[in-house]
């Protein structure tokens, strides 16, 4: 009993911990605007002498758009943002939700001063995993921006593990649990989660696997107490208490048991010595019984009746 309930302990904690490795496990996948996975309509234009070695594709053709279909559960729009001359935006949604405005240039940037590091601009997190499409369309601007361009740089899916994008290069960072941005709202550069992401899995599976190792050693100082205690437990069953015969299931004593038990006469036989006397075991040697006086009477010979 106690081997087999301690094989199935450790399976069942065994398979928790991979199950939990494996559904939690992801990364980002990093796609630039070059890959063949995004579909351009309309006019656009590839655009690579940036400082810094940036690229994107960029048009001011109201009609153009773009579309790119991605397996995954969280996708992140980043740009190296415009300067203030040159005010650049985009539509964007993912799938059928309603599409959203999104400034992507910066107002206090001098001319001609295109940022040198990315900045996440929009993000769609929490998605089923699963196909998804985002599209992206020229957007003209609200009351407080009359937008020019649209620019395309470079798009993060976060997939779970075993899964991979199209034509697309992995990075290890995870993505964070926030809501997409606002339509309007001034781009802030992407925060680097990769340090604190390897730090959580390690501290998660670290928890894991000392409770894992907490588990096993509680079965293994209460298992033998329970194996002991089941072992007790069934020699005691196994042995059988066999009644005395002259009654069924219950101990009486019959004419037969009776014959075989030896009478004394505890008033009259005494432990004498004389071979030839019943002896009283439970008298002492040379001493009579109690004769059913207050008194005993002793005699050299053995035991006297009395009356």
């Amino acid at each position: 009993m106690f081997p087999s309930r301690f094989v199935y302990l450790f399976s069942v904690t065994l398979s928790l911990l991979l199950l939990s490795k494996h559904a939690q496990a992801k990364h980002n996948v990093t796609i630039d605007n070059r890959n063949s996975s995004i579909s351009y309509s309309g006019d656009w234009t590839f655009e690579d002498d940036y400082p810094g070695g940036a690229t994107d594709h960029w048009t001011d053709d109201e009609d153009a758009k773009a579309e790119f279909k991605f397996t995954g559960v969280a996708i992140y729009y980043q740009v190296h943002l415009y300067p203030g001359n040159a005010p650049a935006g985009a539509l964007l949604s993912v799938d059928n939700k309603t599409p959203e405005g999104v400034r992507l240039y910066d107002p206090r940037a001098d001319d001609d001063e295109y940022a040198q590091q990315l900045t996440t601009a929009w993000a769609v997190e929490n998605l089923q995993n699963g196909t998804h499409t985002l599209h992206v369309a020229f957007w003209p601007g609200d009351d407080d921006d009359e937008i020019t361009y649209v620019t395309l740089d470079t798009i993060v899916v976060t997939v779970l593990d075993e899964q991979d994008a199209p034509h697309s290069s992995s990075t290890s960072s995870s993505a964070t649990s926030t809501s997409s941005s606002s339509a309007t709202s001034t781009p802030t550069s992407a925060p680097d989660t990769s340090r604190r992401d390897k730090v959580s899995q390690i501290l998660k599976y670290t928890g894991i696997a000392i409770g894992g190792l907490a588990a096993l050693g509680l079965i293994a100082t209460v298992g033998p107490i329970l194996y002991r205690r089941h072992q007790a437990n069934k020699a005691h069953q196994n042995h059988k208490f066999v009644p005395l015969s002259g009654g069924s299931g219950s101990a009486s004593f019959g004419s037969s048991n009776q014959q075989q038990m030896r009478s004394y006469d505890y008033s009259s036989v005494s432990n004498s010595g004389d071979p030839d006397a019943e002896a009283n075991p439970f008298v002492a040697r040379g001493e009579t019984a109690y004769n059913g006086q207050p008194t005993y009477s002793h005699h050299p010979q053995g035991a006297t009746r009395y009356g």
